[in-house]
């Protein structure tokens, strides 16, 4: 028979801080957290104009793995304009960033809405 260790509690604590795009920052809340962060992402109608933002985390600062990432690269000289949703786990301890890139005279991307899960 194996013994099982007691099972902690859920958690599962809802916030919506006060971040900001390229500014690395660290769990320390003794658990796993998600993020959701909302961008809203405009590229401009140029030949090598890019507008996106990619979620990064890792043991040090400034966290280099990439989880994840939204938005428009430069495949093509249209105009696009979309809202996207990024969602990445940052284990307890880890670094973690959205760093966000926007090339093109009038291309920007812009955080909309960061909510943090601590589960």
């Amino acid at each position: 028979m194996v013994k099982l260790s007691t099972p902690r509690p859920v958690k599962a604590v809802m916030t919506t801080p006060s971040r900001a795009a390229n500014t690395t920052y660290q769990n320390t809340t003794g658990r796993p957290i998600v993020i959701i962060v909302t961008v809203t992402c405009y590229r401009a109608g140029l030949a090598g104009a890019t507008a996106y933002a990619y979620g990064l985390r890792g043991t040090s600062s400034p966290p280099i793995t990439i989880g994840n990432n939204v938005g428009f690269l430069d495949v093509d000289t249209l105009v696009c304009y979309g809202m996207f949703t990024l969602v990445q786990f940052v284990p307890n301890n880890y670094y973690y960033q959205v760093a966000t890139v926007a090339s093109g005279t009038g291309s920007y991307v812009n955080l909309s809405n960061w909510t943090e899960i601590e589960l």
